[in-house]
């Protein structure tokens, strides 16, 4: 069983938090980049019995349009699915809802949902340095899958 991140980080803290994750759970198989425009989303699929790491920004309360475009193209083959929406220290209200329809719709099953918290990506002053450990109460040393 292998672990794929499939993740839309145009600026990076999307991805710390994802791979974190990925490293809890023995590391990471490969990475979809769902920020690369050029990448041919529906020739992409999960192998039935992998597990996937979803994991998304939050702008203005949802994951953007466009990441989740771009999923609903992935065959997800029934693999499991852990949705991850990063936010910048405000709130993240939809995201994870939407995401799970999307991941729903092309065939994921959504086993786990989490909030994580990344320095914000415009006014940096709102969670500086995250995701950081020493700050996480134990949450990131803790090993789990789904």
């Amino acid at each position: 069983m292998g672990t794929v991140i499939i993740e839309f980080s145009p600026t990076g803290g999307t991805d710390k938090v994802a791979q974190v994750i990925a490293q809890a759970w023995g590391g990471t198989g490969c990475v979809v980049d769902l920020t690369d425009p050029k990448t041919d989303f529906s020739a992409c699929e999960v192998v039935p019995g992998d597990r996937a790491i979803i994991a998304m920004p939050v702008f203005g309360g949802t994951a953007p349009q466009v990441a989740l475009e771009r999923l609903g193209k992935i065959r997800g083959n029934g693999a499991a699915c852990a949705l991850v929406a990063v936010y910048g220290n405000r709130a993240f209200e939809h995201a994870l809802a939407d995401m799970g329809t999307a991941a729903r719709s092309c065939g994921f099953t959504v086993v786990a949902g989490v909030a994580g918290v990344a320095e914000h990506s415009i006014a940096r002053q709102f969670a500086t340095d995250r995701p950081d450990v020493s700050r996480s109460r134990g949450v990131f040393a803790r090993s789990a899958s789904p």
